[in-house]
This record gives C-alpha cells, sequence and structure tokens, in this order.
C-alpha cells in the first residue's frame, strides 16, 4: 500500500475544504512522527495482540498518530444533492497510544450492548479491536474472525441498527484508501451509506454518488 500517496491525497483534500468549511470551526490536519517498534510492541502487549499488518506498517514507517476535522458550512451544504447531502464532515483520528484505552472501552461496550444481552453478533465480536472511534458513540473495528493477520474494517453500531458490522475496507491500507478516495467524508453511517451499496464490499470510490461528490472540487470529475 502506499501510503505516501494516500498522504498527499488527504493533503489535497483537505487544502480543497478550506474555501467551505464553516467558519466557527478551524480546519484541522495533524500528523505526529512515526513510531518505534518498542513503541509499537508495548502497545501490542497492553491489547494483548499483534496489530493488523498494514496498520503496523502505517504506525511504524508513516505517522504515530493522523486526526483531520474539516465541517462543512451551511452555504455548502445548501449546493449538495439529496443522495450526499449528509456529507456535512471530514474527520479521521489514527492513534497508536490511544489504542489500549479505546480497545478497553470497545470491550465494555461490546460485553454491554452484545454479550449481555446475547445479541447475535456478539460471538463474532468476541475477536476484535477498534480502529478508531466515531464521534456518534460507536466503533470501526477489525474482525480478526475474518483474517488474523489483515483484518477487515467493519462498523460497529451500538444500537446494532442497519449498517452494523458493515464492511467498510478489506484491511486497513484498503479501508484508508477507499475513505481517502471518497474525501475523508466522515466517519458515522450516515456519511458513509452513500458510498455502501452493501455490507460486504466496502466503500466504493468510483461509485455515482464518489464521482458526484469528487466533483465539487475537483474539475476532472465532472
Amino acid at each position: 500500500m502506499d501510503y505516501e500517496e494516500i498522504l498527499k491525497t488527504i493533503s489535497r483534500w483537505m487544502e480543497a475544504y478550506k474555501p467551505i468549511c464553516d467558519k466557527n470551526y478551524s480546519l484541522l490536519f495533524q500528523l505526529e512522527p512515526p513510531a518505534t517498534e518498542e513503541e509499537v510492541s508495548a502497545v501490542e502487549k497492553q491489547i494483548h495482540r499483534r496489530l493488523p499488518d498494514s496498520l503496523r506498517t502505517f504506525f511504524l514507517h508513516h505517522a504515530r498518530y493522523l486526526k483531520l476535522d474539516a465541517c462543512f458550512s451551511d452555504d455548502f451544504l445548501e449546493k449538495l444533492p439529496p443522495a450526499i447531502y449528509s456529507l456535512s464532515r471530514a474527520f479521521l483520528e489514527l492513534s497508536l497510544d490511544n489504542l489500549p484505552l479505546l480497545n478497553q472501552s470497545c470491550q465494555e461496550s461490546i460485553r454491554l450492548s452484545f454479550i449481555e444481552s446475547e445479541h447475535p453478533s456478539a460471538a463474532r465480536l468476541q475477536n476484535v479491536l477498534p480502529l478508531t472511534w466515531v464521534p456518534c458513540g460507536d466503533l470501526l473495528i477489525f474482525d480478526y474472525s475474518q483474517d488474523a493477520f489483515d483484518p477487515p474494517v467493519l462498523y460497529l453500531d451500538s444500537y446494532a441498527a442497519e449498517y452494523h458490522l458493515c464492511v467498510l475496507g478489506h484491511s486497513f491500507g484498503d479501508f484508508l484508501k477507499r475513505y481517502t478516495a471518497v474525501g475523508l467524508c466522515g466517519t458515522e453511517d450516515s456519511q458513509m451509506a452513500p458510498f455502501l451499496p452493501n455490507k460486504t464490499d466496502g466503500i466504493q470510490p468510483d461509485c455515482p454518488n464518489a464521482k458526484l461528490f469528487r466533483s465539487f472540487f475537483f474539475s476532472n470529475e465532472k
């Protein structure tokens, strides 16, 4: 996976968003230097498992922390057609150092919301690791039951609603590439929904809605 190219594309998106951001919010794009092997191993000891291969590579060679946030203005949102009107904010946070605490919170949420209630997805959720938090309270997770070395990224809905356990990417690298291609559209299910035709194939960066959204920023999509 060419993470350097992906990071360049992220920077391009963040530049494109500057003119249409809400003036009451500061656009944020933060990267911190890569982690060492020792730092990654220390986190793995705390979470009692090896990180997915493609995420491990990202933390070791590109950044130990990434955060971006861009809230779009009402003027811009009024221009969006109904099919993509939910795209109100670009957002993503990836943190090596926060993973142990996030994992504790994730496992507790799974216990309370799924295991104790004997939800049908409870068994599947006993072999997962969170990737990141979602502003609405949900999580993006890795499903190790599908691949022990580089598992897919799924959406964990705390209420087990429509997009619960929907596949977003077939590995971390695949997810980040797809998510970047659709403008880092926001990690809530309603924000990714325009690019998710089903629950198994991941975000579709070449679907009509993706091309429509890109056309607001890049002339070659028109």
